[in-house]
């Protein structure tokens, strides 16, 4: 692998991931790296932010706390 990591809001700027059927204030932690990332309503839709959900490691397994 060459390079940085894509990692943070820097690389994933305003991106979101929409959450169908999932209300605004629902947990979710992140089972590699025991962060924890809160659903948002934002423009009509309950979303995360990929950049907080990214922003250790390239990938999540996610589970509702």
């Amino acid at each position: 692998f060459e390079g940085d990591l894509p990692v943070g809001p820097e690389v994933w700027g305003d991106t979101m991931l929409k959450l169908p059927d999932v209300d605004p204030g629902t947990r979710y932690q992140d089972v590699f790296t025991g962060s924890v990332v809160t659903a948002e309503a934002r423009d009509g839709a309950t979303v995360l932010a990929v950049g907080a959900l990214f922003a250790c490691f390239p990938v999540a397994l996610l589970i509702e706390t």
